[in-house]
Order: C-alpha cells, then structure tokens, then sequence
C-alpha cells in the first residue's frame, strides 16, 4: 500500500508539472526580437546620458559673493580666510563710549 501511495504521488507531480514546462516555450525568434528591444532601449539610455553629460558641463554655478573684496579695509576690520573663503571681522563700534548712568 505504500508503494501505491509513492507512485499515485509521483504520477501527480509529473502530471501537474509537464504542462507548465511547455506551457511557456522559449523560441529563437523571441528571443532575437526581445535582444533587438533592449539594444533599442540601451542606445536610447545612451543618447540620453550623452546630453545630460552635455548639460551638465555647460551648467556653470556661480557662488555669490557674500562680501565685496575690499583692497582698503576700514579701521578695525580684520580680513581672515577660513578654507579658501575670505571673511572679515567688524567691529561693531569704533570707539567704546561712555555713557553715564541715569538714575531716576
């Protein structure tokens, strides 16, 4: 009886798996045409990276300039550069004034 059981078994494996092998049979001239599509569409990719490439080297950007460069600085003022920009330091009064105290 066990040995029916294997057989009944494998006669259903077989059964059920020998038209889905076939059902999707793969042809030379299937294969031709979907290697001639994606040849069309890697050329087409192609074109497309070369003018993005093209664009991207005409594209210039230009860092605006936060602060003139001054070739006189003002009294108190400090040029720095920190990582090849240029700074400067402003005193925010030229003279410290003393004010007198108000008391009311």
């Amino acid at each position: 009886m066990n040995k029916w059981k294997w057989m009944v078994v494998a006669i259903c494996f077989i059964g059920i798996a020998m038209p889905r092998i076939h059902a999707f049979p793969i042809r030379q001239e299937d294969q031709t045409k979907q290697i001639e599509e994606l040849k069309k569409q890697v050329g087409a990719l192609e074109q497309r990276i070369a003018t993005l490439e093209n664009k991207l080297q005409k594209l210039t950007l230009a860092i605006p300039q936060t602060f003139p460069d001054l070739k006189q600085l003002p009294k108190g003022w400090e040029k720095r550069e920190f990582n090849g920009l240029k700074y400067y330091i402003i005193p925010i009064e030229q003279e410290v004034k003393k004010i007198p105290a108000v008391i009311r």
